[in-house]
């Protein structure tokens, strides 16, 4: 009869510790869902987080709506997603939900080096790459360039592989109209050899080329506007016009758990992986706050 009752006890135990051991594990894993628009490097790097925080890493990549969809029903801890400003999307409740700026997508407006235009304005973006009818701009002497030999614009957009540059500057700067017939599109080493050989050529890419035969333009958003460089800082604080951003989407009751994840994502590891592939992340001093601004969150909560 005793022994029974011991093997029983003994084998509620086992029970009881293989719940434990569910639980624990259930809590030391975090579900991350990241935008399809991220590059596969990212996923590895998320793998390489430091062991030694013993979490469990699963991630997810895939359209950031559906992301978010699925992180409000609960099926993830923690999102990496962009959020257009001007698409109409779930609503997000900012006492439970926090979200923290951590890259940008971007088009950079090229033109030949010897081109002595400096800046452009989006409208008139909108009328050398546009269908609207009406508006149209088909001479560089249209845009007040007087001095300049060559008349005509001959205008190109880049052919990506998982890039969504074009696609980008169709919405922002066309309102979503098509591209104009006079507009080519090209895979981007045959639109930059065009832009570095051609007096007339005008072209969009995800980054700054860096090269010395193509010159980047500064865009402003109308006439009354200073024109703004595409760097990460003018790009942060929403200087430079054409823009898509990226955001860090948790619920603030799992910050403690989340932080060393979160705080990863903001060092440079993340950073680097985003700048090759052609992302423009938060300048550094900002993400650094970020961080900050979540442990004083945490110690103000008693998290």
């Amino acid at each position: 009869m005793h022994w029974k009752f011991f093997k029983t006890s003994k084998q509620i135990c086992v029970l009881i510790l293989i719940s434990l051991n569910s639980i624990i594990s259930y809590a030391d894993e975090i579900r991350i869902a990241y935008s399809d628009l991220f590059p596969e490097a990212f996923n590895s790097t998320l793998q390489s987080f430091p062991k030694s925080n013993d979490l469990n890493i699963e991630t997810t990549r895939m359209g950031s709506l559906p992301i978010l969809e699925e992180f409000l029903e609960g099926q993830f801890d923690l999102c990496v997603i962009a959020l257009p400003d001007d698409v109409e999307l779930p609503k997000l409740d900012d006492t439970k939900y926090n979200l923290i700026p951590l890259a940008y997508k971007t088009a950079v407006v090229v033109v030949n080096k010897d081109n002595p235009i400096r800046q452009i304005r989006l409208d008139q973006l909108s009328a050398i790459f546009g269908s609207q009818e009406g508006q149209s701009l088909n001479n560089w002497r249209d845009l007040d360039i007087s001095g300049y030999a060559i008349s005509s614009i001959a205008p190109f957009v880049p052919m990506e592989e998982n890039g969504i540059t074009s696609e980008l500057f169709r919405h922002t700067v066309l309102s979503s109209y098509d591209y104009a017939a006079s507009v080519r599109t090209l895979g981007l080493d045959l639109l930059k050899g065009n832009i570095a050989n051609s007096n007339s050529a005008i072209g969009i890419l995800p980054n700054d080329p860096e090269i010395s035969d193509m010159k980047v333009l500064f865009v402003s958003k109308d006439k009354d506007s200073i024109a703004y460089g595409p760097t990460s800082e003018n790009i942060y604080f929403g200087d430079y016009p054409i823009q898509l951003p990226f955001y860090i989407l948790y619920n603030l009751n799992d910050s403690k758990r989340l932080y060393p994840m979160i705080s990863y994502l903001l060092k440079d590891e993340i950073e680097d992986v985003l700048t090759e592939s052609s992302f423009y992340p938060v300048p550094k001093v900002f993400r650094e706050k970020f961080s900050v601004d979540m442990m004083y969150y945490m110690q103000e909560n008693e998290l």
